[in-house]
């Protein structure tokens, strides 16, 4: 199709050129391409990554063919390579791989160029921070501060304020110097000259270097605690030994506080640290030792609030006797989000209703309207009796498309509201946004299968949209196949409404095939696939999981092992079919070992069966909805809450009989003898957290499904 229409237009090219001495005719033929060859332009101008690869194809071979010459060192190769590529996108790449060959004053003039010309493409700020570290190493600090912009990246930065401390302004060279020093870490080294000059300037404080101890020493960075010693007055310096005494064996220090002064502000912190620390391991124990204490502490009103907050969470989350009191106690003015959140979840544990109102109540108001504690005031309100009020709230959430509205729509027997309203955009739009230089380099660098580099430039052209502008590009990203760029897209726009969009259909038969193969439901596969990478077939997480199910190696090759097949290199995992098909096996499994239990196998996917086992005895206690509600993980709560709505929207996008999420798809007690016996044998690994970073921040925003 493509290729008739280059034809179309390449005839009518030559018409145009025949009739160049008549003018009648040419007039006629200029409205005539206007009417034909527009529509046609417009058609070929947005196009996918694949129907564009031939765009650029003879000069993509010339590119690449460039690069390999100018890697290997073969200048002349290069230079005639390079001519043919004069308007082609990736060309800032190539000429920033030429330029840091051979950094020196005397390119400046030339680098200095390239930065400006090549303003809006990554490879400007590359070359940019490679000029400023060369700069700074050869002690060049007044044409530092001419190409210095500012910069997140603290080892210029600390160049910045070197070069401000060499030429003469030191008042400026520490300005706001506080925020780089008090980190829990090592800054890079860059950095020890200001600082060493900071130290011995009067702007410098004591209590900055005791600031960082306490960060530095809970981060476990006990080597450069005893670094940071050195700075602190002679008097001092044993108190660092305590500090990290109390770091290691917390207990011992709060049972025998007798080298600590608890009226001295800085022993009182450590006695406050030690209380925290021991709590991680025994909550009722550090208890013991502030209550005993605590009134002796010479601490700020925050200090102490603190240690109550960690005190009154750690008791909440792991049900322990008194934690709602503890919870109370804690001064409006001192109480986070996760202490408000933890007072309902805790009062949800304990079944206490009124508890529940009185809590949802003194959330902020906007807090109040979380369709969460909409779903939950209503519950409570059924709960204590008043059936009228609470029908009234559930007709006023099922409205929405999120999992507690399922749930609320599941308690009036009614149907499920996905409130589909697609995003309208012009092919104008479309053709306008995909000419940004940025999105063509994206695209082309697509084509070359550089998918970190395409992600970069276009995550760098989003960042400066907005509005309308964000809506178009999201379409423009699923018109492309790039669907995870969609999603995330259309998140950082707040349009939450195009379903179609945001829960595409991509590798549907490799989804269903797979999930039938497996004896599971499709739409729960795609629920959880949606969930670990939104379509990004290339993902890898910090902890390792690869792929669109975002498999662990291990569980991969577990997988691949009892299929008879074999996995000899990670990367194999990213295959799409196989990717699938291991994830959908792994799912069944699950649900195997948890009879059938969608949400009980859908937690044990993220926080793996051996803490899945261990929450579910509560479930003899608990109805099943407040069970997922308490779950101790803030992230297992968030993946379960998603995956089941996740996987009611994609039955309804599939055509599916809609299942009920209460009946069909929350647990249920007691479970099988034959699935307990499972339970108990089979082995299946530990996946916590391993969500890729940059797509568990696009799902961060997404604040509904």
């Amino acid at each position: 199709m493509m290729m008739i229409i280059r034809r179309c237009l390449f005839s009518i090219q030559i018409c145009l050129a025949f009739s160049r001495n008549q003018q009648h005719i040419s007039s006629r033929l200029s409205v005539l391409t206007r009417r034909i060859a527009m529509p046609l332009m417009m058609a070929l101008s947005v196009t996918s990554p694949a129907e564009a690869k031939s765009d650029f194809e003879l000069q993509r071979k010339a590119y690449l063919q460039a690069e390999r010459a100018l890697k290997s060192g073969n200048l002349k190769s290069y230079q005639s390579k390079l001519q043919e590529l004069n308007d082609y996108p990736l060309l800032p790449y190539l000429k920033y791989e030429e330029l840091k060959r051979d950094l020196d004053l005397s390119n400046s003039e030339k680098i200095n160029s390239f930065v400006q010309i090549y303003a809006d493409a990554p490879p400007s700020g590359w070359m940019q921070r490679r000029w400023l570290n060369y700069l700074a190493q050869n002690q060049q600090w007044d044409a530092f501060l001419r190409a210095y912009e500012g910069t997140e990246e603290h080892a210029l930065e600390c160049h910045h304020r070197t070069a401000l401390l060499e030429l003469g302004y030191p008042n400026a060279a520490f300005q706001g110097i506080e925020q780089l020093w008090v980190v829990g870490h090592s800054q890079p080294d860059e950095c020890d000259k200001v600082f060493a000059a900071w130290i011995k300037s009067t702007k410098f404080e004591h209590a900055l270097v005791w600031d960082r101890l306490f960060l530095v020493v809970s981060n476990g960075r006990t080597s450069l605690a005893d670094y940071l010693t050195r700075f602190l007055p002679v008097a001092e310096q044993p108190r660092v030994t305590t500090l990290i005494e109390a770091h290691r064996h917390p207990q011992r220090l709060l049972k025998n506080p007798d080298q600590l002064t608890l009226t001295d502000t800085i022993d009182a912190r450590i006695y406050a640290y030690a209380v925290t620390r021991l709590a991680k391991r025994s909550p009722e124990l550090a208890a013991y030792y502030w209550q005993h204490n605590q009134q002796a502490l010479t601490l700020k009103a925050s200090d102490r609030y603190q240690v109550m907050r960690y005190l009154a969470l750690k008791y909440a989350s792991r049900n322990l006797d008194g934690a709602s009191e503890r919870l109370s106690s804690i001064p409006e003015r001192f109480a986070n989000e996760k202490v408000r959140t933890q007072r309902i979840r805790t009062a949800l544990s304990n079944q206490d209703w009124q508890s529940v109102l009185t809590w949802i109540q003194a959330l902020p108001k906007e807090e109040q309207q979380e369709p969460r504690w909409r779903y939950w005031r209503a519950r409570s309100l059924l709960e204590r009796g008043h059936q009228q009020a609470a029908n009234t709230l559930f007709e006023q959430l099922v409205a929405e498309r999120d999992y507690h509205a399922f749930l609320a729509a599941d308690r009036l027997e009614v149907n499920y509201q996905l409130g589909h309203a697609p995003v309208a955009v012009t092919s104008a739009e479309l053709q306008a946004l995909s000419r940004i230089p940025g999105l063509v380099r994206a695209n082309e660098l697509y084509s070359l299968r550089r998918y970190t580099s395409a992600y970069r430039e276009w995550n760098q052209v989003i960042s400066k949209l907005s509005g309308r502008q964000l809506i178009v590009a999201a379409k423009l990203a699923k018109q492309w196949g790039w669907h995870y760029n969609a999603i995330a897209t259309a998140a950082k726009a707040e349009y939450w409404d195009d379903v179609e969009l945001r829960f595409p259909l991509e590798f549907q038969p490799q989804v269903t095939l797979a999930a039938t193969q497996a004896s599971i439901s499709p739409a729960w596969a795609f629920g959880v696939l949606r969930q670990e990478s939104a379509f990004n077939q290339h993902a890898l997480s910090s902890a390792g999981a690869v792929g669109l199910m975002q498999l662990m190696p291990y569980t991969g090759k577990s997988v691949a092992s009892e299929l008879g097949e074999r996995i000899t290199r990670n990367h194999q995992l990213l295959d799409i079919q196989r990717n699938i098909r291991y994830g959908t096996r792994y799912l069944s499994k699950l649900l195997k070992r948890y009879d059938g239990q969608t949400a009980l196998a859908t937690a044990a996917y993220n926080a793996g069966p051996t803490r899945v086992d261990r929450w579910k005895t509560k479930l003899e206690e608990l109805p099943a909805d407040v069970w997922i509600e308490t779950q101790p993980f803030s992230e297992t709560r968030k993946y379960v809450n998603n995956v089941l709505a996740y996987t009611i929207i994609y039955e309804n996008r599939l055509g599916q009989k809609d299942n009920s999420l209460i009946s069909d798809f929350l647990p249920r007690q007691p479970m099988t003898l034959e699935a307990q016996t499972e339970s108990k044998t089979i082995d299946l690994s530990y996946r916590q957290n391993t969500t890729h970073p940059k797509l568990k921040l696009a799902d961060n925003k997404e604040q509904q499904p």
